[in-house]
């Protein structure tokens, strides 16, 4: 900003407080308005339309990073099309050269632990079918993943159809001493896995004597859902663990060294994924073929045209609204005091199996790379949250009719747009992006009741 600009933005916050501590009358607003060259409106041009989603990093190797839940499933969506996830995992050894010497299998188990903050999406209360499969190509935990990576995979280990039971604590039993105790564990889901793989693991203790040779003979596995599963369960995977329980022969002596007998003592062997696994989801998103006349998802007649009566925003690797303003050199030598863009739902069908976004957050293209804009970067490093960005859905009802709308401050980006130093694009995008698979359908440019709009507030130089 130039120090013209900055004096002149400084007189107008000084009279405005100033305005705000006595009596105004009409005639003093309009004149200290016509002084400075105040002016507003909610009439700025805009193209609208909906665009592919980009991909997103779904593991790094930094685990303060790393994402807290991973989606698994499959979605039919009859406006936006069929979505996938499907999870991979590294396991790893807690401990390394065990002895399954005289041993018998009892079970072996895989446990995902459902994600605390309750991402799931979808019809969620019906049946699930989960399967694991055994992965065939290794994972790299030294290098990011992205959302569009998938695994080779193999040998079925296990599958189970289910309902869930988010908030539902399990009781095990477990090993301890020579006898089996009860612990009570945080909700998941449990998938026995084949006995014929629990064999294999307890003749493969010479693959288990160091973390690299273990990788290179279990590679990890896939977690996919299958057949209609409809709805995206959110693991915490991190806290996902494989546990071999078998019984293994002991000997007994008393307290002078006596043999006595051949007991056979419970115990188990845990292989976890923890913040040094390589952990992933890929995403697919299809918007064509869809239903029982294999036609285009709706979503499809929104695509990358220019004045869309309808945005289509969602997350996983769905797709965001990009935004346009065309004619900005009107706006040239303008002071942006304040720009707030505004998108209300237009759609509110079915919002039981596919609720709305709490969050919307804007993106733009800076050298081929998507980032948050810098009135949102402001927001969290200042107020370690978007309460200055805003983007939260807000519900309201009037007329017996509930309206949400986001709103979202542009001010310092859209400064930065009318200077020339940024593009003329703003990107819609749901957050956590990668993390739910909600979506949203808004009002565009060419919505008849629920346009986008753009409320500017502004001083005029010239």
């Amino acid at each position: 900003m130039t120090p013209l600009r900055g004096i002149l933005l400084f007189t107008v916050i000084t009279l405005l407080n100033s305005a705000c501590t006595k009596t105004s009358l009409i005639g003093e607003d309009i004149f200290v308005s016509d002084t400075l060259g105040l002016k507003s409106t909610d009439t700025i041009s805009m193209f609208t339309t909906t665009v592919v989603g980009e991909e997103t990093r779904v593991y790094t190797p930094v685990s303060s990073q790393q994402l807290p839940n991973y989606l698994v499933g499959q979605l039919a969506d009859p406006m936006f099309g069929n979505s996938t996830a499907i999870a991979y995992a590294q396991l790893r050894l807690l401990t390394t050269s065990p002895n399954f010497e005289f041993t018998t299998l009892d079970s072996v188990v895989l446990s995902l632990p459902y994600d605390v903050n309750g991402r799931h999406y979808g019809n969620t209360d019906g049946p699930q079918t989960i399967t694991i499969a055994r992965l065939t190509e290794s994972m790299d935990a030294a290098e990011e993943i992205r959302s569009t990576q998938r695994f080779e995979s193999g040998q079925i280990l296990g599958q189970k159809t289910f309902i869930p039971k988010f908030t539902d604590s399990v009781d095990i039993l477990v090993p301890s001493g020579d006898t089996v105790l009860q612990e009570r564990v945080r909700p998941q889901l449990r998938i026995p896995l084949s006995s014929a793989f629990g064999e294999e693991l307890l003749n493969s203790a010479d693959q288990m004597t160091g973390i690299d040779d273990f990788l290179a003979y279990f590679k990890g596995i896939e977690i996919k859902g299958d057949g209609n599963t409809d709805a995206m369960l959110s693991l915490a995977l991190s806290a996902a663990s494989m546990t071999l329980y078998y019984t293994q022969e002991d000997s007994i002596f008393d307290e002078d060294d006596n043999f006595l007998s051949i007991k056979d003592i419970p115990k188990r062997y845990v292989f976890a994924v923890n913040s040094f696994s390589a952990k992933s989801v890929y995403y697919f998103n299809d918007r064509t073929g869809i239903g029982r006349d294999r036609v285009d998802a709706p979503i499809t007649r929104y695509m990358n045209n220019t004045t869309d009566s309808l945005l289509f925003v969602q997350s996983t690797q769905g797709t965001m609204a990009k935004v346009t303003f065309p004619y900005l050199d009107d706006l040239a030598g303008v002071i942006v005091n304040k720009a707030e863009l505004i998108v209300t739902v237009a759609n509110r069908d079915n919002l039981t199996n596919f609720g709305l976004p709490e969050q919307l957050i804007l993106t733009s293209l800076s050298d081929s790379n998507y980032i948050v804009i810098e009135d949102m970067s402001v927001s969290l490093n200042t107020a370690g949250s978007f309460v200055l960005f805003g983007g939260e859905a807000v519900t309201e009802t009037a007329n017996n009719e509930s309206v949400t709308t986001y709103t979202m401050n542009v001010t310092g980006h859209f400064q930065s747009m009318i200077d020339g130093l940024v593009g003329n694009d703003l990107f819609i995008v749901t957050f956590p992006k990668p993390q739910i698979a909600n979506r949203v359908i808004l009002g565009g440019a060419g919505h008849s009741t629920y346009p986008i709009k753009l409320k500017l507030n502004y001083t005029r130089l010239d």
